[in-house]
């Protein structure tokens, strides 16, 4: 498990407000905040944090923690109000991060595929939409069981087009 990065930004402390000092709701606000912030850097300090508890936490930043930073923007400075939402952004990310290294899904190793292309032609009419014959290969090889309907709608093309791409590359009927 990776120990927690340096550059996470803390959490500022409340301003001072030298009128008649902060509401009653302004401090338990702020204590709620701070008890939110130290829980999710526990949790990243953990040797072996549970996933499950790591995305609680990073949902409860995002569900809990950021409405009550837009409720407490209305009265209080709003240089501290960016702080807060730049300590809590990190975090909450680093959270999720953590909490997909523990589930054993590296971030690394994930690659995103862009196998179609829409070029236009310059004639009239909706743009051609080229399919990598390298992935068409790849996804039709023996061994595999990937359906054409299946394919084309998670190409975003119609069938008959995969129908007429596949021709074109010399990949057989299935």
């Amino acid at each position: 498990m990776s120990s927690i990065p340096e550059t996470l930004p803390s959490l500022p402390s409340l301003p001072q407000n030298l009128q008649n000092g902060w509401s009653a709701n302004v401090l338990l606000a702020y204590q709620s905040l701070e008890r939110s912030f130290n829980h999710g850097h526990i949790l990243l300090n953990q040797e072996n944090g549970d996933h499950v508890r790591l995305t609680l936490a990073s949902e409860s930043i995002v569900n809990d923690a950021v409405p009550l930073l837009q409720r407490l923007e209305v009265g209080m400075p709003q240089s501290f109000t960016h702080q807060c939402a730049h300590a809590f952004g990190p975090l909450a990310c680093e959270l999720q991060l953590t909490a997909l290294a523990a589930q054993g899904i590296d971030r690394a190793n994930v690659a995103f595929l862009d196998p179609v292309e829409e070029v236009h032609t310059g004639r009239r009419g909706r743009p051609e939409k080229r399919v990598d014959e390298d992935f068409l290969k790849e996804a039709f090889a023996p061994g595999r069981n990937v359906s054409k309907t299946g394919l084309a709608a998670a190409l975003g093309i119609h069938r008959s087009v995969l129908h007429k791409k596949l021709k074109a590359a010399g990949i057989g009927n299935r």
